[in-house]
């Protein structure tokens, strides 16, 4: 395990590419803030970071909203374990729903933020500040028609995530694994998915998440 000097931590959290690695050397060298890329969940285990003030941002690049609310909901107890919690690489046609700020989301970044504004936020939410630019908007129509959609399926919290997992292209075995079940758990959730949808295979649901869940 390794142990972290610094007094803050910042964990990116979800596949990093060359520009989120800039900004975390960048933070490191212009503010002094320890940044660590997290691509699985499990990884965290390897690190001590007890006493320090840690910060969680959630990489949103390629990911639809609905998507980044269910990931978010269904794995509580993992983000639980940063003191802030914020969204980056947000697009400018995303709308946000006030649901992500009941979950303790405390600040949102856009993919095109300027560097200052960026590293301002950062300084902001390890204050204890909220971190809103005035562009946010807070909308709640996609993720409650969504929602609405889902519920008249009778579709629990937990098979809308799994079926956002399929749209993702991602065989049985890696949806167990990101979804900390077992292989056969996934096989009985997609049997009892496809009868509530009245589709015959992983193809026609993933059309019916492209139609339903935006």
């Amino acid at each position: 395990m390794k142990t972290i000097n610094n007094e803050s931590i910042i964990f990116f959290y979800q596949k990093s590419n060359l520009k989120d690695q800039f900004i975390a050397y960048v933070i490191k060298n212009e503010i002094g803030i320890e940044c660590i890329l997290l691509e699985s969940m499990n990884e965290l285990n390897n690190y001590s970071v007890a006493g320090k003030k840690t910060m969680m941002l959630y990489n949103c690049d390629d990911k639809k909203i609905i998507e980044i609310l269910f990931d978010i909901e269904s794995n509580k107890v993992f983000f639980s374990n940063f003191q802030y919690f914020a969204l980056f690489n947000l697009h400018k046609n995303q709308l946000i729903s006030k649901k992500f700020f009941e979950l303790g989301i405390k600040g949102c970044f856009f993919s095109d933020d300027h560097i200052d504004d960026f590293f301002s936020g950062i300084q902001a939410l390890f204050r204890n500040k909220i971190w809103l630019p005035s562009s946010i908007l807070l909308n709640v129509d996609n993720y409650e028609v969504s929602f609405t959609i889902a519920k008249e399926k009778f579709l629990t919290q937990r098979e809308i995530y799994l079926l956002l997992l399929l749209k993702q292209g991602l065989n049985n075995k890696e949806i167990a694994g990101k979804s900390f079940i077992s292989l056969g758990t996934v096989k009985t959730h997609f049997n009892n998915i496809f009868k509530k949808l009245n589709v015959r295979n992983r193809l026609q649901a993933i059309i019916w998440i492209e139609k339903n869940l935006q």
